[in-house]
Protein backbone atom coordinates (compact mmCIF):
# COMPACT_ATOMS: atom_id res chain seq x y z
CA UNK A 1 0.00 0.00 0.00
CA UNK A 2 2.99 2.36 1.18
CA UNK A 3 5.17 2.18 -2.00
CA UNK A 4 2.17 1.66 -4.36
CA UNK A 5 -0.22 4.44 -3.22
CA UNK A 6 1.81 6.99 -1.17
CA UNK A 7 3.69 9.09 -3.57
CA UNK A 8 3.93 12.57 -1.14
CA UNK A 9 6.66 12.40 1.83
CA UNK A 10 5.65 11.09 5.22
CA UNK A 11 7.89 12.36 8.35
CA UNK A 12 7.65 10.48 11.09
CA UNK A 13 7.65 12.11 14.76
CA UNK A 14 9.56 10.83 17.57
CA UNK A 15 10.38 11.79 20.70
CA UNK A 16 11.74 8.34 23.24
CA UNK A 17 12.34 4.97 22.90
CA UNK A 18 12.52 3.51 26.93
CA UNK A 19 12.21 0.52 28.31
CA UNK A 20 8.52 -1.36 29.32
CA UNK A 21 9.40 -0.34 33.15
CA UNK A 22 10.18 3.29 32.32
CA UNK A 23 6.98 3.14 29.56
CA UNK A 24 4.56 1.86 33.00
CA UNK A 25 6.45 4.41 35.44
CA UNK A 26 5.71 7.38 33.27
CA UNK A 27 2.64 9.97 32.54
CA UNK A 28 4.27 11.08 29.18
CA UNK A 29 3.42 7.87 27.30
CA UNK A 30 2.32 9.54 24.39
CA UNK A 31 5.76 10.71 23.85
CA UNK A 32 6.98 7.72 24.29
CA UNK A 33 7.93 3.93 22.10
CA UNK A 34 9.13 0.71 23.83
CA UNK A 35 12.15 -0.63 22.46
CA UNK A 36 10.24 -3.24 20.97
CA UNK A 37 7.22 -1.16 19.78
CA UNK A 38 11.04 0.58 17.54
CA UNK A 39 12.15 -2.07 16.39
CA UNK A 40 9.10 -3.22 15.05
CA UNK A 41 8.32 -0.11 13.86
CA UNK A 42 11.67 0.56 11.88
CA UNK A 43 11.57 -3.03 10.53
CA UNK A 44 8.57 -2.63 8.68
CA UNK A 45 9.89 0.71 7.55
CA UNK A 46 13.01 -0.82 6.40
CA UNK A 47 11.17 -3.95 3.97
CA UNK A 48 8.11 -2.03 2.77
CA UNK A 49 9.18 1.94 2.54
CA UNK A 50 12.10 3.84 1.01
CA UNK A 51 13.86 5.98 4.37
CA UNK A 52 16.17 8.86 3.57
CA UNK A 53 16.79 11.76 5.40
CA UNK A 54 14.78 14.93 5.31
CA UNK A 55 17.12 17.14 3.86
CA UNK A 56 18.29 14.55 1.13
CA UNK A 57 14.29 14.16 0.36
CA UNK A 58 13.80 17.93 0.40
CA UNK A 59 16.25 18.47 -1.88
CA UNK A 60 15.00 15.67 -4.34
CA UNK A 61 11.78 17.78 -3.77
CA UNK A 62 13.03 20.97 -4.37
CA UNK A 63 15.46 19.70 -7.99
CA UNK A 64 12.06 18.36 -9.46
CA UNK A 65 12.84 15.03 -9.06
CA UNK A 66 10.16 12.22 -7.98
CA UNK A 67 10.56 10.62 -4.94
CA UNK A 68 9.91 7.19 -4.67
CA UNK A 69 6.61 6.21 -3.63
CA UNK A 70 6.65 5.43 0.43
CA UNK A 71 9.34 8.18 1.03
CA UNK A 72 9.81 8.75 4.92
CA UNK A 73 11.92 10.32 7.09
CA UNK A 74 12.45 10.12 10.51
CA UNK A 75 13.08 12.72 13.10
CA UNK A 76 12.71 13.19 16.68
CA UNK A 77 12.12 16.03 18.97
CA UNK A 78 13.95 17.39 21.80
CA UNK A 79 16.79 15.01 22.22
CA UNK A 80 16.52 12.69 24.98
CA UNK A 81 19.73 10.63 25.79
CA UNK A 82 17.45 7.35 25.42
CA UNK A 83 17.67 7.97 21.48
CA UNK A 84 21.00 7.22 21.86
CA UNK A 85 21.18 4.61 24.07
CA UNK A 86 18.15 2.85 22.33
CA UNK A 87 17.24 4.05 19.18
CA UNK A 88 20.37 5.13 17.37
CA UNK A 89 22.32 1.66 17.76
CA UNK A 90 18.95 0.42 15.93
CA UNK A 91 18.91 2.85 13.54
CA UNK A 92 22.11 1.67 12.40
CA UNK A 93 21.72 -1.60 12.04
CA UNK A 94 19.02 -0.98 9.81
CA UNK A 95 20.73 1.58 8.45
CA UNK A 96 17.82 4.73 8.33
CA UNK A 97 18.92 8.05 8.70
CA UNK A 98 17.20 10.50 11.01
CA UNK A 99 16.77 14.15 12.14
CA UNK A 100 17.44 15.06 15.62
CA UNK A 101 15.90 18.20 16.44
CA UNK A 102 18.09 19.84 20.26
CA UNK A 103 16.40 21.87 22.81
CA UNK A 104 19.71 23.53 23.46
CA UNK A 105 18.90 24.75 26.63
CA UNK A 106 18.59 21.76 28.64
CA UNK A 107 21.03 20.06 26.57
CA UNK A 108 23.30 22.80 28.21
CA UNK A 109 22.18 22.10 32.19
CA UNK A 110 21.02 18.24 31.95
CA UNK A 111 19.38 19.00 35.92
CA UNK A 112 16.73 21.25 34.08
CA UNK A 113 13.88 19.26 32.69
CA UNK A 114 11.15 20.04 30.33
CA UNK A 115 7.73 21.33 31.78
CA UNK A 116 6.20 17.74 31.38
CA UNK A 117 9.08 16.30 32.45
CA UNK A 118 9.37 18.12 35.58
CA UNK A 119 5.44 17.48 36.04
CA UNK A 120 6.17 13.69 35.76
CA UNK A 121 9.28 14.01 38.71
CA UNK A 122 6.51 15.46 41.22
CA UNK A 123 3.99 13.13 40.07
CA UNK A 124 6.28 10.42 40.66
CA UNK A 125 7.93 11.20 43.99
CA UNK A 126 5.39 11.88 47.21
CA UNK A 127 8.17 14.26 48.59
CA UNK A 128 7.25 16.83 46.15
CA UNK A 129 3.76 16.97 47.77
CA UNK A 130 5.36 20.05 49.61
CA UNK A 131 5.62 21.91 46.44
CA UNK A 132 1.79 22.10 45.73
CA UNK A 133 0.55 22.24 49.83
CA UNK A 134 2.61 24.91 49.48
CA UNK A 135 1.18 27.15 46.98
CA UNK A 136 -2.60 27.00 47.30
CA UNK A 137 -3.22 30.48 46.73
CA UNK A 138 -4.04 29.76 42.81
CA UNK A 139 -6.79 27.71 41.52
CA UNK A 140 -4.58 25.81 38.88
CA UNK A 141 -2.48 24.87 41.81
CA UNK A 142 -5.42 23.07 44.01
CA UNK A 143 -6.43 21.48 40.58
CA UNK A 144 -2.75 20.01 40.12
CA UNK A 145 -2.79 18.69 43.70
CA UNK A 146 -6.17 17.02 43.30
CA UNK A 147 -4.70 15.45 40.02
CA UNK A 148 -1.80 13.86 41.35
CA UNK A 149 -3.38 12.46 44.42
CA UNK A 150 -5.91 11.10 42.08
CA UNK A 151 -3.47 10.22 40.22
CA UNK A 152 -1.62 8.41 42.86
CA UNK A 153 -5.01 6.93 43.64
CA UNK A 154 -5.87 5.11 40.24
CA UNK A 155 -3.16 4.83 38.63
CA UNK A 156 -5.42 5.07 34.63
CA UNK A 157 -4.89 6.21 31.63
CA UNK A 158 -7.62 9.23 32.11
CA UNK A 159 -6.22 10.12 35.65
CA UNK A 160 -2.34 10.58 33.79
CA UNK A 161 -3.94 12.70 30.68
CA UNK A 162 -5.94 14.74 33.05
CA UNK A 163 -2.42 15.23 35.48
CA UNK A 164 -1.14 16.65 31.56
CA UNK A 165 -4.09 18.69 30.32
CA UNK A 166 -3.86 20.55 33.92
CA UNK A 167 -0.41 21.61 33.65
CA UNK A 168 -0.67 21.83 30.21
CA UNK A 169 -3.20 24.27 30.41
CA UNK A 170 -2.04 26.30 33.39
CA UNK A 171 -1.21 30.44 32.70
CA UNK A 172 2.66 30.27 31.72
CA UNK A 173 4.19 31.92 34.77
CA UNK A 174 2.10 29.86 37.27
CA UNK A 175 3.30 26.82 35.89
CA UNK A 176 6.68 28.43 35.56
CA UNK A 177 6.48 29.21 39.46
CA UNK A 178 5.94 25.53 39.87
CA UNK A 179 8.10 24.11 37.93
CA UNK A 180 11.02 26.17 39.44
CA UNK A 181 10.08 24.88 42.88
CA UNK A 182 10.69 21.16 41.63
CA UNK A 183 14.20 22.25 40.56
CA UNK A 184 14.78 24.31 43.59
CA UNK A 185 13.93 21.36 45.65
CA UNK A 186 15.25 18.41 44.15
CA UNK A 187 18.86 20.49 43.87
CA UNK A 188 18.47 20.54 47.62
CA UNK A 189 18.15 16.55 47.58
CA UNK A 190 19.84 14.29 45.77
CA UNK A 191 20.84 14.41 41.63
CA UNK A 192 18.57 13.58 39.15
CA UNK A 193 18.72 11.43 36.26
CA UNK A 194 19.93 12.54 33.10
CA UNK A 195 17.33 12.94 30.97
CA UNK A 196 19.22 14.74 27.70
CA UNK A 197 21.55 14.28 25.77
CA UNK A 198 25.35 15.77 25.99
CA UNK A 199 27.37 17.17 23.30
CA UNK A 200 29.35 14.29 22.67
CA UNK A 201 26.81 12.03 21.82
CA UNK A 202 25.21 14.59 19.77
CA UNK A 203 28.46 14.25 17.90
CA UNK A 204 28.49 10.53 18.04
CA UNK A 205 25.07 10.46 16.46
CA UNK A 206 26.28 12.39 13.57
CA UNK A 207 26.57 9.52 11.05
CA UNK A 208 23.63 8.78 11.53
CA UNK A 209 21.63 11.80 12.45
CA UNK A 210 21.01 15.13 10.63
CA UNK A 211 21.47 17.14 13.93
CA UNK A 212 18.59 20.39 13.73
CA UNK A 213 17.02 23.09 16.20
CA UNK A 214 14.25 23.09 18.26
CA UNK A 215 15.23 26.61 20.38
CA UNK A 216 16.46 26.91 23.60
CA UNK A 217 14.23 26.38 25.64
CA UNK A 218 11.15 24.97 24.17
CA UNK A 219 8.49 28.05 24.09
CA UNK A 220 5.51 28.71 22.48
CA UNK A 221 6.69 31.07 19.80
CA UNK A 222 3.58 32.61 18.62
CA UNK A 223 3.57 33.95 21.89
CA UNK A 224 6.77 35.59 21.87
CA UNK A 225 7.78 39.06 20.83
CA UNK A 226 9.86 38.80 17.33
CA UNK A 227 13.00 39.78 18.86
CA UNK A 228 12.42 36.77 21.50
CA UNK A 229 11.49 34.64 18.91
CA UNK A 230 14.70 35.17 17.21
CA UNK A 231 16.97 34.86 20.35
CA UNK A 232 14.95 31.76 21.10
CA UNK A 233 15.51 30.45 17.27
CA UNK A 234 18.97 31.81 16.53
CA UNK A 235 20.59 31.01 19.59
CA UNK A 236 19.95 27.38 19.74
CA UNK A 237 20.96 27.34 15.70
CA UNK A 238 24.46 28.97 16.75
CA UNK A 239 24.94 26.48 19.78
CA UNK A 240 24.34 23.62 17.39
CA UNK A 241 26.95 25.01 14.67
CA UNK A 242 29.28 25.29 17.52
CA UNK A 243 29.46 22.31 18.95
CA UNK A 244 28.76 19.86 15.72
CA UNK A 245 31.11 22.24 13.18
CA UNK A 246 28.47 21.97 10.80
CA UNK A 247 25.26 24.36 9.29
CA UNK A 248 21.87 23.55 11.45
CA UNK A 249 19.38 23.81 8.42
CA UNK A 250 16.09 23.09 9.95
CA UNK A 251 14.01 23.50 12.70
CA UNK A 252 10.70 21.88 14.73
CA UNK A 253 8.17 24.48 16.10
CA UNK A 254 7.83 23.82 19.99
CA UNK A 255 4.44 22.11 20.47
CA UNK A 256 3.61 22.65 16.85
CA UNK A 257 3.13 26.25 18.06
CA UNK A 258 4.27 29.38 15.30
CA UNK A 259 2.51 31.90 12.89
CA UNK A 260 3.42 34.01 10.27
CA UNK A 261 5.88 36.25 12.23
CA UNK A 262 7.87 33.36 13.40
CA UNK A 263 8.49 31.93 9.81
CA UNK A 264 9.43 35.35 8.83
CA UNK A 265 12.07 35.03 11.55
CA UNK A 266 13.20 31.35 10.62
CA UNK A 267 13.37 32.08 7.08
CA UNK A 268 15.78 35.37 7.84
CA UNK A 269 17.73 33.22 10.41
CA UNK A 270 18.64 30.94 6.90
CA UNK A 271 16.80 27.95 7.87
CA UNK A 272 15.92 25.61 4.60
CA UNK A 273 12.55 24.04 6.41
CA UNK A 274 10.50 23.63 9.37
CA UNK A 275 8.40 21.29 10.55
CA UNK A 276 5.28 21.31 12.48
CA UNK A 277 2.73 18.87 14.26
CA UNK A 278 0.19 19.23 11.70
CA UNK A 279 -1.20 15.53 10.73
CA UNK A 280 -0.28 14.43 7.23
CA UNK A 281 2.17 14.11 4.27
CA UNK A 282 4.40 16.55 2.17
CA UNK A 283 3.14 16.96 -1.66
CA UNK A 284 6.36 18.03 -3.82
CA UNK A 285 4.76 21.78 -3.32
CA UNK A 286 4.43 21.73 0.37
CA UNK A 287 5.29 25.10 2.03
CA UNK A 288 8.79 24.20 3.24
CA UNK A 289 8.55 26.19 6.27
CA UNK A 290 4.86 24.89 7.35
CA UNK A 291 5.88 20.59 6.84
CA UNK A 292 3.20 18.41 7.95
CA UNK A 293 4.76 15.17 10.31
CA UNK A 294 2.50 11.74 11.58
CA UNK A 295 3.25 11.04 15.15
CA UNK A 296 4.52 7.66 15.92
CA UNK A 297 1.84 6.70 18.19
CA UNK A 298 -0.69 7.22 15.63
CA UNK A 299 0.42 4.28 14.16
CA UNK A 300 -0.34 1.82 16.53
CA UNK A 301 -3.57 -0.12 16.57
CA UNK A 302 -4.50 0.09 20.37
CA UNK A 303 -1.31 -1.26 22.26
CA UNK A 304 0.19 -3.51 19.57
CA UNK A 305 1.95 -2.72 16.25
CA UNK A 306 0.06 -4.02 13.02
CA UNK A 307 1.52 -3.78 10.25
CA UNK A 308 -1.55 -3.56 8.42
CA UNK A 309 -2.60 -0.41 10.27
CA UNK A 310 0.99 0.97 9.68
CA UNK A 311 0.48 1.46 6.21
CA UNK A 312 -3.30 2.42 6.13
CA UNK A 313 -2.13 5.29 8.32
CA UNK A 314 1.09 6.27 7.19
CA UNK A 315 -0.94 6.39 3.23
CA UNK A 316 -3.11 8.88 4.33
CA UNK A 317 -5.87 6.21 4.13
CA UNK A 318 -7.43 6.88 7.56
CA UNK A 319 -6.48 10.17 8.19
CA UNK A 320 -9.91 11.12 8.17
CA UNK A 321 -10.29 9.37 11.57
CA UNK A 322 -8.12 12.00 13.56
CA UNK A 323 -11.81 13.91 13.34
CA UNK A 324 -9.92 16.92 11.48
CA UNK A 325 -6.75 17.34 12.83
CA UNK A 326 -5.03 16.89 9.86
CA UNK A 327 -6.32 19.93 8.53
CA UNK A 328 -6.32 22.36 11.44
CA UNK A 329 -4.97 25.65 10.60
CA UNK A 330 -0.94 25.94 11.14
CA UNK A 331 0.03 26.57 14.42
CA UNK A 332 -3.79 25.99 16.62
CA UNK A 333 -2.29 23.19 18.01
CA UNK A 334 -1.69 23.18 21.87
CA UNK A 335 0.45 22.14 24.43
CA UNK A 336 -2.37 20.31 25.61
CA UNK A 337 -2.33 18.48 22.00
CA UNK A 338 0.67 17.38 22.03
CA UNK A 339 0.76 15.87 25.17
CA UNK A 340 -2.78 14.00 24.81
CA UNK A 341 -2.77 10.40 24.26
CA UNK A 342 -2.35 9.06 20.76
CA UNK A 343 -5.89 9.09 18.87
CA UNK A 344 -8.03 9.80 22.36
CA UNK A 345 -10.35 13.08 22.72
CA UNK A 346 -10.99 14.19 26.20
CA UNK A 347 -14.26 15.91 28.16
CA UNK A 348 -13.16 18.34 30.33
CA UNK A 349 -13.66 15.83 33.29
CA UNK A 350 -10.83 14.04 31.67
CA UNK A 351 -13.04 11.29 30.62
CA UNK A 352 -12.81 9.98 26.95
CA UNK A 353 -15.58 12.21 25.53
CA UNK A 354 -17.26 9.56 22.83
CA UNK A 355 -19.08 12.48 21.16
CA UNK A 356 -15.99 13.88 20.25
CA UNK A 357 -14.85 10.57 17.76
CA UNK A 358 -16.59 10.47 14.18
CA UNK A 359 -19.29 7.79 13.74
CA UNK A 360 -18.64 5.66 11.17
CA UNK A 361 -21.77 4.11 9.71
CA UNK A 362 -21.40 0.65 7.63
CA UNK A 363 -24.68 0.17 4.95
CA UNK A 364 -25.08 -3.71 4.57
CA UNK A 365 -27.89 -5.73 2.31
CA UNK A 366 -27.88 -8.39 5.19
CA UNK A 367 -25.54 -8.88 8.19
CA UNK A 368 -25.14 -12.41 8.53
CA UNK A 369 -22.18 -15.28 7.46
CA UNK A 370 -20.51 -13.94 4.19
CA UNK A 371 -16.82 -12.29 2.81
CA UNK A 372 -18.19 -9.03 3.37
CA UNK A 373 -19.99 -9.00 6.55
CA UNK A 374 -16.64 -11.14 7.67
CA UNK A 375 -14.76 -8.41 6.67
CA UNK A 376 -17.17 -5.67 8.13
CA UNK A 377 -16.77 -7.14 11.70
CA UNK A 378 -13.00 -7.45 11.73
CA UNK A 379 -12.85 -3.70 10.53
CA UNK A 380 -15.20 -2.61 13.22
CA UNK A 381 -13.34 -4.99 15.97
CA UNK A 382 -9.40 -3.94 14.96
CA UNK A 383 -9.87 -0.12 14.65
CA UNK A 384 -8.69 1.08 17.90
CA UNK A 385 -12.07 2.25 20.02
CA UNK A 386 -10.74 5.52 20.91
CA UNK A 387 -10.44 6.59 17.55
CA UNK A 388 -13.98 6.27 16.05
CA UNK A 389 -17.51 4.72 16.81
CA UNK A 390 -19.19 2.45 14.52
CA UNK A 391 -22.88 1.70 13.71
CA UNK A 392 -24.53 -0.96 11.36
CA UNK A 393 -27.75 -0.30 8.77
CA UNK A 394 -28.95 -3.46 7.18
CA UNK A 395 -31.20 -3.04 4.12
CA UNK A 396 -33.01 -6.58 5.11
CA UNK A 397 -32.55 -7.62 8.65
CA UNK A 398 -29.66 -9.73 10.74
CA UNK A 399 -28.47 -12.99 12.37
CA UNK A 400 -26.85 -14.23 15.03
CA UNK A 401 -23.63 -13.14 13.13
CA UNK A 402 -23.89 -10.04 14.68
CA UNK A 403 -22.53 -11.42 17.99
CA UNK A 404 -19.01 -11.82 16.48
CA UNK A 405 -18.77 -7.72 17.20
CA UNK A 406 -16.61 -7.67 20.08
CA UNK A 407 -16.02 -4.03 20.11
CA UNK A 408 -18.83 -2.30 22.50
CA UNK A 409 -21.31 -0.32 21.94
CA UNK A 410 -21.83 -1.07 18.34
CA UNK A 411 -25.35 -0.41 17.34
CA UNK A 412 -26.75 -2.54 14.48
CA UNK A 413 -29.93 -1.64 12.95
CA UNK A 414 -32.07 -3.69 10.35
CA UNK A 415 -34.65 -1.93 7.81
CA UNK A 416 -36.78 -4.68 6.68
CA UNK A 417 -36.56 -4.18 3.24
CA UNK A 418 -39.51 -5.86 1.15
CA UNK A 419 -37.74 -8.24 -1.70
CA UNK A 420 -37.89 -6.40 -5.28
CA UNK A 421 -37.56 -2.79 -5.41
CA UNK A 422 -39.05 -0.54 -2.15
CA UNK A 423 -39.57 2.56 -2.29
CA UNK A 424 -40.19 3.09 1.43
CA UNK A 425 -36.28 2.09 1.67
CA UNK A 426 -34.91 5.20 1.02
CA UNK A 427 -37.21 7.53 3.43
CA UNK A 428 -36.31 4.95 6.55
CA UNK A 429 -32.46 5.12 5.40
CA UNK A 430 -32.70 9.39 5.48
CA UNK A 431 -35.06 9.27 8.76
CA UNK A 432 -32.02 7.07 10.24
CA UNK A 433 -29.25 9.22 8.54
CA UNK A 434 -30.94 11.70 10.24
CA UNK A 435 -31.02 10.46 13.30
CA UNK A 436 -27.76 9.05 13.35
CA UNK A 437 -25.74 12.07 11.96
CA UNK A 438 -23.10 9.79 10.36
CA UNK A 439 -19.19 11.05 9.82
CA UNK A 440 -18.23 8.73 7.18
CA UNK A 441 -21.10 6.23 5.83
Amino acid sequence: MIRRFNPDLAILNLHRVVTEEEYTRSINKPMMLTESRFEALIGEIRRHCYPLSLSDALKQMDSGQKLRPGSIAVTFDDGYCDVYQRAYPLLRSYDIPATMFVTTGVVDNPQHYLWWDEVDYLCANEAMDSILSAETGTEETRRARDCITRLREDRSEASEGRVRRVFGGMPQRERDRIVGRIRQEASASVPRARLMLSWDEIRAMSDMFEIACHTVNHPRLSRLSSGEARREIGDAKLRIEQETGGTCRGLAYPSGDFSDDVVSVARSLGFDYAVTTRFGNNKRNADRMRLARRDAGYLYAGDRFSPAYFHAVLSGATDWLRGGDSVRKAGSNSDQREMQPAGVNYSKDGTNDPGARPLVVHVVHHLTVGGLENGLVNLVNRLPQSACRHAIICLTDYSDFRERITTTNVDVHALHKRPGKDPKIYLDLWRLFRRLKPDVV
